[in-house]
């Protein structure tokens, strides 16, 4: 369009000047943005500087045409526009640019009331005529350039709907995919609830009919190594017996059906006399002191059983862990805020921070020598920290490599009781 109102102007004028040549050579120079936009670097940047050099064009023309009676005034709006229109998503350019075209027809209406003659190339008449030509291109510029706003944003829409509708389908998998693993979830919670009753009844007789055989009820046993095979079944079958337990247990507590069935007040250091007792034949037969730090701790309300078993755990992962020689220490002492706390440490192989992460998922193992010479299941300190968070607790672990562990039982204050509360 700009060839063409200069092609009109050149030919009409009865006197052309070189400047048509300067106009023509300066709208030449909006090809070269052509490639340099395709190839999109800095795209934001090549717009606003298209556009500026777009006002800075019509300037020339103005200031050459006329000046304020210039038919090609009118363009200064078209320049506002293509800034409004494509530098919208960067306010301070789209301000930048709207300035300076405000500024630039602001500076001709300033200079002509200032009295400066702008000689216009072509003669008046000319301009004059040219006037309906230059608002006719001037209308389809703008029309051209609402079409393809339009056409860049529906673009635009189109990918927004595209990115909609894949994140709904991303949705829809992801809560069909958690469905599944629910689903997942329970029917292994159920396989094992159904495995573990149907294994523990076999197992009680076999542990039962060894104890009624061992005790010689309906007669004695002629050889001795009758009697050693009996020990080794009663021994295994329990064995058996308590990682069913612990997997039954484990299964219950993932499916949210852990209760505190039987809550009552415990003593807290026969508690821990009696776990004591029942690790000290393991702790004599690995080489490892067991150490007893107790203070006079106050009654706490629980499930007994479960907290034995917390404690147990524990204790029995510390001497597993321990080499020959090293030392574990069970000890108790009220927390500042009220609380109760039962801590196991060792002197053993440590943890790091993964290795930690790894012993509190259901069967987790650490890989290490230690952990391969003894057999185990993985379930001792995830069943552990199900059973004190039952119980509105927590389970801390301090830990490093080859400094040994520090497993920490903490009880919250409305666990505590007082012993007058006991008594009454």
């Amino acid at each position: 369009m700009g060839f063409l109102l200069l092609g009109f102007l050149y030919l009409a004028d009865p006197r052309p000047t070189f400047w048509y040549a300067v106009v023509a050579a300066a709208m030449l120079v909006f090809l070269v943005y052509l490639p340099a936009l395709k190839l999109r670097v800095h795209f934001e940047w090549l717009l606003f500087f298209a556009a500026q050099y777009f006002g800075v064009f019509v300037l020339l023309i103005v200031v050459l045409f006329g000046g304020i009676s210039s038919p090609f005034m009118p363009w200064f709006g078209a320049v506002i526009l293509t800034g409004s229109l494509y530098l919208g998503g960067s306010r301070r350019l789209r301000n930048i640019l709207i300035a300076s075209a405000v500024a630039e027809l602001l500076a001709v209406y300033f200079l002509s009331f200032a009295g400066v003659r702008f000689t216009p190339l072509a003669p008046m008449p000319l301009l004059d005529n040219v006037g309906a030509l230059s608002d006719f291109c001037l209308v389809l510029y703008i029309m051209s350039l609402v079409f393809n706003f339009v056409d860049i944003v529906a673009a635009n829409q189109s990918e927004l709907q595209d990115e909609i509708n894949s994140r709904r389908r991303t949705e829809a998998q992801l809560i069909e995919a958690r469905e599944r693993a629910e689903q997942a979830a329970r029917s292994k919670a159920a396989f094992l609830a159904n495995t573990s009753h149907e294994l523990r009844t076999p197992l009680n007789a076999i542990i039962g009919f060894s104890d009624v055989i061992r005790s010689e009820t309906f007669g004695a046993l002629q050889n001795a190594r009758y009697r050693e095979y009996l020990d080794d079944i009663a021994i295994s079958a329990q064995h058996l017996l308590r990682i069913i337990n612990d997997i039954l247990d484990l299964s219950k507590f993932e499916a949210g059906k852990g209760t505190l069935d039987g809550e009552e007040p415990i003593d807290l250091g026969a508690m821990i006399d009696a776990a004591q007792r029942m690790v000290r034949t393991q702790a004599h037969q690995a080489g490892i002191e067991l150490v007893l730090i107790k203070t006079n701790m106050p009654p706490v309300l629980g499930n007994e059983q479960m907290l034995k078993q917390v404690l147990l755990n524990l204790a029995s992962n510390a001497v597993k862990f321990t080499p020959r020689g090293g030392r574990v220490t069970i000890r108790s002492w009220r927390c500042d805020g009220g609380g109760a706390a039962i801590a196991v440490c060792d002197t053993g192989i440590g943890m790091n921070q993964d290795d930690i992460g790894v012993a509190l998922t259901a069967f987790g193992q650490i890989d290490s020598a230690m952990g391969r010479r003894f057999a185990g299941t993985g379930l001792g300190l995830p069943l552990a920290k199900a059973m004190v968070e039952l119980h509105q607790g927590r389970l801390e672990i301090e830990s490093a490599p080859g400094r040994g562990t520090a497993v920490t039982m903490v009880l919250p204050p409305q666990r505590v009781l007082e012993r007058s509360d006991v008594a009454a």
